[in-house]
Parts: structure tokens; C-alpha cells; sequence
């Protein structure tokens, strides 16, 4: 009943490991067990247990108990580890997006709003280079054969056409080229850096104290967690 309970907490904090442990009291002795459940398993990855049976013996048994538990937890995956592919193809139809479903939305804003300057630079771009490139076209000349001048005139006809088109082709080309090279940096960053925000280490320390109730020693055990963020 116990270990359901534990791996009903465990999936609601979306962990993939949880502890749980029980204290029993037999004749004068005390059963401590401690187990640590695999929540996607479903079943006890460790378990480890000590018994206390006087003062003196206590300390010993409860040393190498924390120890063992230590050793275990310290090595325990408490991140849970997830396939990248969620997050390259969101950022792949647009950046940040990746980086925001994973839980970075610092940076998922600011690949969005870089991302979406870059697009709209160059949808804009593209929109000035097919105007230029109509407008030269549509430039209306005089036929070689009506006057001889006809070359000179046509040149300097079509000179600032052809060089607001040059101007606009070199644009467009800076900022496809521009906006690739976020794209791709932004698919390279969720592909291979990724987010520790919800990274979990655990510290175990074990607290001795005095029960003045059944005038014995007693043990807590401390479980500090620190998350980056």
C-alpha cells in the first residue's frame, strides 16, 4: 500500500525515482527499511535495512546504513530523461518554440522574438525584390531601330531600375542567408545544449539526536534538494 502511494506521488511530480520507507517495531527492536522505487518500472530499484537493537550498536549500523543510501541516491538519474525529438521538430517549424516546450522559456522567447524579427526582415526582402525586379521589367524602352540614340537612352533609362534591383537582390540574399544561419543555430542548440532547469541533486545527512520520551538515542535523516535554474 505503501509503495502504490509512493508511486502515485512519484507520477505526480513526474520524477523517476521516489524514496519511501517504513519503521517497525519488534520486542525491543526497531526495523528500519528504506526503499527506492523506479516509478516508470514500477518496482524497487534498491532497498536497504538496518535494525537497532541498543545505543552502542545503533550508531555503527545507522553510519553504514546512510552511507549505502547515499552511495545509491547520488547516483540516481533524478532528471528525467527525455527524447530530443519533441523539441527539434517544434523548433524546427519555428525557433524557440523547442526550447520553450522543454521549459527554458527565457531562451524559447528570445530564439522566438530573434527568429521572428529575422522572418519578417525576410518576407519584407523578398516582398522589395520581386516589386524592384517588376519595376524593371515593366520599364518601357525605345526600339533600337526608331532612333540611334535609342541604346543610350534605354541605358539611362533602366541604370536606377537596375541598380535599385541589385540592391534589393543583395538584400534578399543577406537575409535568406541570415535567417538559414538562425535557423540552423536555433535546431543545433535544442539538438545538443540541453535544459538543467529542472535538474534535481539530492544531499543525505544523517542528524543524531536524544528521544527523552524513550530515553535513547535517535536519528533523522536530512534530504536536501537544489534545483537549477
Amino acid at each position: 500500500m505503501a509503495t502504490e502511494c509512493a508511486l502515485k506521488i512519484g507520477k505526480y511530480l513526474n520524477v523517476d525515482k521516489v524514496i519511501d520507507g517504513t519503521i517497525t517495531k519488534q520486542n525491543d527492536e526497531y526495523i528500519v527499511k528504506v526503499y527506492i522505487i523506479d516509478v516508470d518500472r514500477k518496482r524497487i530499484e534498491f532497498s536497504d535495512t538496518v535494525v537497532l537493537k541498543s545505543i552502542r550498536e545503533s550508531d555503527e549500523n545507522f553510519e553504514l546504513f546512510a552511507k549505502n543510501l547515499q552511495a545509491h541516491t547520488m547516483g540516481l538519474p533524478w532528471k528525467r530523461e527525455k527524447s530530443r525529438l519533441p523539441f527539434i521538430w517544434r523548433s524546427s517549424l519555428f525557433s524557440g518554440w523547442g526550447q520553450w516546450y522543454e521549459g527554458n522559456q527565457k531562451k524559447g522567447f528570445l530564439f522566438m522574438g530573434t527568429g521572428g524579427v529575422l522572418l519578417v526582415n525576410f518576407i519584407y526582402s523578398y516582398n522589395q525584390y520581386e516589386s524592384t525586379g517588376k519595376a524593371y521589367e515593366s520599364t518601357p524602352t525605345i526600339p533600337y531601330t526608331l532612333n540611334e540614340n535609342a541604346l543610350l537612352i534605354n541605358y539611362l533609362l533602366l541604370k536606377p531600375k537596375k541598380n535599385a534591383l541589385i540592391k534589393s537582390e543583395n538584400y534578399f540574399r543577406n537575409s535568406t542567408y541570415l535567417l538559414m544561419g538562425f535557423w540552423i543555430w536555433n535546431i543545433i542548440d535544442v539538438s545538443f545544449f540541453e535544459y538543467t532547469g529542472n535538474e534535481v541533486s539530492m544531499k543525505i545527512d544523517l542528524v543524531p539526536g536524544f528521544n527523552s520520551k524513550l530515553h535513547a538515542s535517535s536519528y533523522s535523516f536530512n534530504f536536501s534538494f537544489l534545483k537549477f535554474f
